[in-house]
């Protein structure tokens, strides 16, 4: 959600949604991946033990996410 709010500015025109509207699409997004998840793996996609690494990149950023992922990747792999 946060990511959401700092980036909704960059979107064109006067179609600008509010606060409201993004969390109503947040939510939207967040049952389409359960349900994904749910049917291909039958797995919750917020159960933790389900992930190696869990990153919150509206916090950190793209860039400090990524060099995160790659600072990670030698321990995953052994």
């Amino acid at each position: 959600m946060r990511y959401l709010l700092s980036r909704v500015e960059e979107i064109p025109g006067e179609e600008i949604p509010d606060e409201k509207q993004l969390r109503a699409l947040c939510a939207s997004v967040d049952a389409t991946r359960a349900n994904y998840v749910r049917s291909l793996f039958n797995a919750d996609w917020l159960d933790a033990r389900n992930y190696d690494l869990s990153i919150d990149t509206g916090r950190l950023g793209v860039e400090k996410s990524a060099d995160l992922i790659v600072s990670a990747i030698p321990a995953v792999e052994s």
